[in-house]
Formats: structure tokens, C-alpha cells, sequence
């Protein structure tokens, strides 16, 4: 267990956003984006590594996932990318954090950008390409196509359905899909999770992340815009994928590698490991943020 584990709020425009917090203020701060469908729960045991040698570890709860809310529900609440990484900037400065080293799994290492960041540790490919062109990209891979099921799924009625009437058992079967090794452990950190996917905005959002992925709108805003344009990471990175994910089978090319990360760059395969890195291979993740 953490000791002195902060659960704290930071309003960033019409959202509040919840977060966890632990560890001393004068430590090297550490943040922690989580992924669908997943909360910032799920990195308790690698959050209690950190703050024992001596991190600031900070893990929000993305929009869409409670406790995080829209101030005003009557607002339309998107769940696209690059609102998502507008989100995480805000954060960003209305917490004065710079320098971090940022960790980010599913949609949060999407998200995960290199703004006023020390180093980027992704723990799967998701935001080198926008879901439109992942598949090119992979040059249609008809595996990958048919792992993907659930995102053809929630484009459909069917997905609104499930989402609004059954969103814990989908979710919970996407955790046993992704996860090779399942066990009590796993059990205990959905059982956790699972009251950040009770509310009509968890709802709304995923229908809206999986179907603006794959038919993307144009962003009003600059911030937005230049997020869409995917620049270039600059920033040490380090990406881990587990050799058992059915979510990403399919391996980025060298070249989108090269297009993608400027900076010093390393790709570790985690063998066995699933989409999950983080909730089974903690020391792999610990690994590649201290080294």
C-alpha cells in the first residue's frame, strides 16, 4: 500500500479532472496517463515503486472516466485524440509541471506528448497513427482487423447498446481478451477500475473516441490542429509492447519509427507480456523509466 496517497481536483476549462497523487513534492515528478478501459488505479503497484525511491508520481483519470466530469453536463463531451491531448496540456500547466517523465498505455500513450516533458516511455504504438491510417499503415493486416473487433462494434447501434445498458461486462471482456496470464490479481484491479466506466459520459466518450478515429473531424482550435499533425517526438522515448498483444500484432516499420521519433529511441518487446503491460510486468515499466 501507498502511504499518503492524495486523491486530489485541478478544473481545466469546463473540466474537472481528478487525480492521484503520491510522493514528495521535490521529486522528480512522474505522470501516469491510463487507457481504455482502465483507470488510474491500475498503476498502484507501480506507483508504490516510485514513491519508494523518491518520485512524484501523479496519474489523472482521462475525461470520460469517473470521478473526472465535465462542470457543465449539458456540454458535448468528445472523446477524440487530440481533445484528449488538449486535456493532458492543460493539465500540464495548470500544474506548473515541467520536466516530467510522462508513462502512457492505450489512450494515454496517445495522449502523451512530448510538450515540457524530460522523456516519454509509451507502453504500445497507439497515436503514431491516427486509427484512419493504422491499418494502412500495417498494411491491412486481417488478424489485427479481426482483434479489433470492438471498434467495428461501437461504430455500429449494437456498440451504443453496450455501452449504455452492459459498459462493465464489455469492458471486463476486453480485459480477459488482452490479458495471456489472467489471475486474482487481475481480478482485483478491474474490480477497482470498474466504477470509473459506470456514468453516461464513459459512454459517450468511447463512442466518440472509436468513431472520430476512424472518421476524424476538423479541430477548430490551433492546439488541435497541430496535434492532428502528429509532429515529430524530439524526446528520449522509450516504447514497450508485450509479445502476446492482440490490440497491436502487427510491428511499426522502421521507417514510421524514423518519421516518428527524432529523438533517442528504443523499442523493447516484452515477451508474454499483453496489451496491459503495466498491470503484470510492473519491474519492465520500472525498468524503462529509471534507466
Amino acid at each position: 500500500m501507498i502511504n499518503n496517497l492524495n486523491k486530489k481536483k485541478q478544473i481545466v476549462g469546463n473540466l474537472a479532472i481528478t487525480y492521484l497523487e503520491a510522493g514528495p513534492e521535490s521529486g522528480q515528478t512522474i505522470i501516469l496517463f491510463h487507457g481504455f478501459p482502465d483507470s488510474p488505479t491500475s498503476y498502484g503497484p507501480l506507483m508504490e515503486q516510485l514513491v519508494q525511491r523518491g518520485y512524484r508520481v501523479i496519474a489523472p483519470y482521462l475525461r470520460g472516466y469517473a470521478p473526472t466530469t465535465l462542470l457543465n453536463l449539458q456540454d458535448k463531451n468528445t472523446g477524440d485524440i487530440e481533445t484528449l491531448a488538449e486535456d493532458a496540456i492543460r493539465f500540464f500547466d495548470a500544474l506548473n509541471l515541467d520536466k516530467a517523465i510522462v508513462v502512457g498505455q492505450d489512450w494515454g500513450s496517445a495522449i502523451a506528448r512530448e510538450q515540457k516533458i524530460q522523456k516519454l516511455v509509451k507502453l504500445n504504438w497507439y497515436g503514431i497513427y491516427m486509427m484512419a491510417k493504422s491499418q494502412k499503415a500495417a498494411s491491412f493486416d486481417y488478424t489485427q482487423l479481426s482483434n479489433s473487433w470492438y471498434i467495428w462494434m461501437l461504430n455500429t447501434r449494437m456498440g451504443e447498446m453496450v455501452l449504455q445498458y452492459d459498459a462493465i461486462k464489455f469492458s471486463y471482456a476486453l480485459w480477459r481478451q488482452w490479458t495471456p496470464q489472467w489471475n486474482s490479481s487481475q481480478e482485483q484491479l478491474f474490480e477497482t477500475a470498474k466504477t470509473s466506466f459506470q456514468t453516461p459520459e464513459f459512454c459517450e466518450v468511447v463512442l466518440s473516441a472509436y468513431r472520430n478515429g476512424l472518421n476524424p473531424a476538423v479541430k477548430e482550435t490551433a492546439l488541435h490542429r497541430l496535434i492532428m499533425k502528429l509532429p515529430p517526438i524530439k524526446v528520449r522515448t522509450i516504447v514497450l509492447t508485450g509479445s502476446r498483444d492482440p490490440v497491436e500484432s502487427s510491428l511499426m516499420s522502421k521507417k514510421s519509427c524514423d518519421r516518428y521519433f527524432i529523438g533517442p529511441f528504443e523499442h523493447r518487446v516484452i515477451a508474454g507480456a499483453g496489451h496491459f503491460i503495466h498491470h503484470q510486468n510492473t519491474d519492465d515499466v520500472l525498468s524503462a523509466i529509471i534507466s
